[in-house]
């Protein structure tokens, strides 16, 4: 079981550390564990947990159909007129 820092999290995940804390208080995300017992003690996140939460978004994106959409938010592709 590894432990990353917020620096190696966010390397992972794309995702700054404010939006990750912000996702965690959310329950959206996984939440730091702390490594030691006082408040300045350094905390990291679980590796497996973050790349849970990451199969979690492919599969979440592969179960949505694609949609695209037009400057105006209108479907593109076939028109289904024809």
């Amino acid at each position: 079981m590894r432990i990353l820092s917020k620096k190696e999290a966010r390397a992972l995940t794309s995702l700054s550390i404010q939006h990750m804390m912000r996702l965690a208080r959310q329950g959206r995300f996984p939440r730091l564990i702390k490594l030691g017992n006082d408040r300045n003690s350094r905390a990291g996140f679980l590796e497996a947990e973050l790349l849970e939460w990451i199969a979690e978004r492919v599969r979440l994106r592969d179960e949505t159909p694609l949609v695209l959409e037009d400057q105006y938010g209108l479907p593109l592709g076939p028109d289904p007129a024809e």
